[in-house]
């Protein structure tokens, strides 16, 4: 790499000792690494997470089976740069490809988990039977699954997701990503909250003085936000698994975790709102459009960037936590601060108005 970070592959972690000042990584084929600090983004099915922590739990079943494949000449309409999810009996998502071919993808559900190995032994031809009997009646993924080719099918197997971790860290060990908080395929988030978590450890170890210090501050800005995706993405996957009715919908995010505050242009506020009338908050603006059982906290986390929102966090000379401004700031104390109104926009005169 750039940064001239050495990278070793074939490695596969079995333990780790800490010592007052670092940490030693121990591979299965004897050979040690030691550094000041042991970072886990060693995924869903973590090594180090039993390290910290050897009752922690593991990922959780989420009742589907999933699988992914192409089709052409379905007559399916769908114009490009669109990616469709139909939700009812059942769940399928899809989208044109430059080819006209469409890529599609959706879930069998299934009571008991197999491993993907077992997904794997079964026939794609077999797997597609089953997928076009469930589908019956489905619009559009009775049309989709008939025009499919079995042989490029892909057979993803258990879709699975981490349930709440209660220890993210341990002396010099920390969890980062998946390892901590995988929400399932479902959420569309599982990369993006990996890197997240990733530049907000980097920052924390960068600007506090010591790995405790900056674990803690990790975990305190990342979990209420990790916990909330999750929550949503699981809710999906209850639907996607035939448990949510004939119209699911998503969970309030706070139903997922506990409320933590935001520091907007409105100034500091609960997050989530913990109200759920959506005319009841008119500093959110469009929020009489919020459709019917939905709140505004749902539509909000579906809808609005959050990576540069300002978190707050309780930190050093500043009681409470101020608020926490765009990624590249310095978690070392400094003066509160509230955000610039928005320049405003000039008068164009009705000569010069274009045409």
């Amino acid at each position: 790499m750039a940064g001239g970070v050495p990278i070793h592959y074939g490695k596969r972690l079995v333990t780790a000792e800490q010592a007052p000042d670092g940490v030693t990584a121990i591979f299965a084929d004897g050979t040690t690494a030691a550094a000041e600090v042991l970072i886990g983004a060693d995924g869903i099915r973590s090594t180090v997470r039993t390290l910290i922590d050897p009752e922690a739990p593991g990922p959780e079943y989420q009742g589907v089976l999933s699988f992914g494949g192409y089709t052409s000449g379905s007559g399916v309409p769908a114009e490009p740069g669109t990616m469709y999810f139909a939700f009812g009996r059942t769940f399928i998502g899809y989208w044109r490809l430059p080819d006209d071919r469409v890529c599609w993808f959706a879930g069998l559900p299934r009571t008991h988990p197999l491993t993907s190995a077992e997904v794997a032994r079964v026939p794609a031809a077999e797997w597609l039977a089953r997928l076009r009997d469930r589908y019956v009646g489905h619009v559009p993924g009775q049309a989709l699954l008939a025009h499919a080719d079995p042989r490029p099918l892909m057979a993803v197997g258990p879709m699975e997701r981490m349930p709440s971790v209660p220890h993210w860290h341990r002396g010099r060990m920390v969890l980062v990503g998946d390892s901590a908080h995988a929400p399932s395929s479902s959420s569309g988030q599982g990369a993006s909250q990996a890197i997240e978590s990733a530049i907000e450890l980097a920052r924390c170890l960068r600007d506090l003085p010591t790995p405790a210090a900056a674990f803690t501050a990790h975990e305190h800005l990342r979990r209420s936000r990790v916990e909330m995706i999750g929550g949503n993405a699981a809710a999906t996957n209850r639907a996607k698994a035939g448990q949510a009715g004939d119209k699911p919908a998503m969970p309030p995010p706070s139903r997922c975790s506990p409320p933590s505050t935001a520091t907007t242009s409105t100034g500091t506020r609960p997050w989530p709102p913990t109200t759920t009338s959506p005319a009841s908050d008119p500093a959110l603006p469009g929020h009489h459009n919020a459709r019917k059982g939905e709140t505004r906290a749902s539509r909000l986390s579906q809808t609005r960037p959050l990576m540069g929102s300002a978190w707050s966090h309780p930190r050093r000379g500043a009681p409470g936590g101020p608020g926490l401004g765009a990624a590249g700031d310095d978690l070392r104390a400094r003066p509160a601060r509230r955000p610039a109104p928005p320049p405003a926009r000039p008068r164009v005169p009705a000569a010069a108005a274009p045409v």
